[in-house]
């Protein structure tokens, strides 16, 4: 299982050059990227509030790929929507596809990543490493979203989508959709990680999800690390198809160690799951102070394991 430690490890910011797309104004403020070429990256650092727009389909961006950060303000959202982009390329090991984080531990701003177009291709060989990644240090909200598009996540710590709050004080919620794409990873196809006291949600409503192995790579994981939480842990999965190899590499597994409830409800799609003890839906609480429900709901859909 996956420690507070090994969740933060390795997650220290590169250094990049800055402001790619045109300066910054002061306050919450609006770019539109709509540069065909960025051979090394896109970069905002310590911003106090911006929303970049990527709206180019014939953008190429190379390594370290697009990174939107709040260091020192204590107001302000920070977004990044790859509307129409070509290609994303990062080089792996913390060079995440699209990078968006508020990293004030008393900013109360949301932080949000989403793709709608075009492949983002990563590599996560020794350090977790995510397609589109979303971090929040402050006492906001974490969001990723696929809405369309195409995510390599390549390597045995390589996710497609990762969504964490990362403040034990924050009640901040930790979210995750996708509406459609695609999805390969190495690791977690989508994975929401709440270290705070707000609640921790993953949906899926389209498109291919796929994680090869080698081990515990769950198509999506939910992990709720406080003792101290009270909030729901919950993935809802409507339509889309997840398939995940490598023993215990579970369709959807959800891990609360607070003390609300967890519920997998499956409504649609299918989950196919062929490595040894892995299972299509699984809902944990860790916690024997905890008087919540585990609950799994099929309403429809279709899940098939194999192995031992």
């Amino acid at each position: 299982m996956l420690t507070l430690a090994a969740l933060l490890a390795g997650l220290s910011q590169p250094v990049f050059s800055d402001d790619e797309c045109g300066p910054e104004q002061p306050g919450q403020d609006t770019i539109n990227c709509n540069q065909n070429d960025h051979p090394n990256g896109i970069t905002y650092r310590d911003s106090d509030g911006l929303t970049l727009n990527l709206d180019n389909p014939n953008m190429t961006v190379g390594t370290p790929g697009v990174f939107l950060q709040i260091i020192d303000s204590v107001a302000g959202d920070v977004t990044v929507n790859a509307i129409n982009v070509d290609t994303i390329t990062g080089a792996g090991n913390r060079f995440h596809g699209i990078w968006t984080e508020i990293d004030n531990r008393t900013a109360t701003g949301s932080v949000t990543t989403t793709q709608s177009s075009g492949t983002i291709s990563i590599d996560g060989t020794t350090s977790r490493t995510a397609g589109l990644f979303a971090r929040n240090m402050g006492l906001g909200n974490t969001h990723t979203q696929l809405n369309g598009g195409t995510i390599n996540s390549t390597g045995p710590v390589g996710c497609g989508m990762m969504s964490t709050t990362n403040n034990g004080l924050s009640a901040g919620n930790a979210t995750a959709l996708m509406s459609d794409g695609a999805v390969t990873a190495g690791q977690h196809g989508i994975f929401v990680a709440n270290v705070g006291l707000g609640l921790a949600e993953a949906k899926m409503d389209g498109g291919p999800l796929t994680t090869p192995g080698p081990n515990e790579s769950h198509g999506i994981f939910n992990h709720t690390f406080s003792t101290n939480n009270t909030g729901s842990s919950t993935v809802f999965l409507t339509d889309g198809d997840i398939s995940t190899a490598g023993s215990s590499s579970h369709g959807v597994h959800i891990f609360t160690e607070g003390t609300g409830l967890t519920l997998a409800e499956m409504s649609g799609g299918t989950i196919t799951t062929t490595g040894t003890e892995a299972n299509g839906l699984i809902s944990f609480i860790n916690n024997a102070a905890s008087t919540a429900n585990a609950t799994i709901t099929l309403t429809a859909g279709d899940i098939a394991t194999s192995g031992a």
